[in-house]
């Protein structure tokens, strides 16, 4: 069997690839953070009491779940609560690493850690953060 080829000089438009792969890369970065937070809002369990420490908090009003955004900026992205603007206000923080926080009557009080962000950004990543990235990366015409 005989085999022939030839090598063609190729011209690629540099500017339209880094565009095209840019939005590929913002796209697949959407998806992990749509994921991470999706994941978060299934570990805030409904219900009254408290949650174990270590153990994933309980959302009693709804508040923390219907707070939990992502963004993506350029290359890079952000997931977790959205930070309030009532000051002393750091009940999300103190939920994820422990800590004191300020409670609605004012009052300081010192939280467990019950995380929640670390664990949903964990169950991501295993599994496997290509898959995030499959098909953003289209040929166009």
């Amino acid at each position: 069997m005989l085999f022939s080829f030839r090598i063609v000089d190729v011209e690629m438009d540099t500017q339209l690839f880094n565009e095209r792969l840019g939005v590929a890369e913002r796209r697949g970065l959407k998806r992990v953070g749509f994921a991470t937070r999706e994941k978060a809002v299934a570990l805030l369990a409904n219900g009254p009491g408290e949650s174990r420490p270590g153990q994933p908090p309980k959302s009693h009003t709804g508040a923390l779940k219907r707070f939990l955004r992502y963004a993506v900026e350029g290359k890079s992205m952000v997931v977790g609560p959205q930070l309030l603007a009532r000051k002393g206000q750091n009940a999300a923080q103190a939920l994820e690493k422990g800590g004191r926080s300020q409670n609605a009557n004012g009052k300081f009080q010192t939280v467990a850690k019950r995380p929640f962000m670390v664990p949903s950004a964990r169950a991501v990543a295993t599994q496997g953060l290509p898959t995030f990235f499959e098909d953003s990366f289209k040929a166009q015409s």
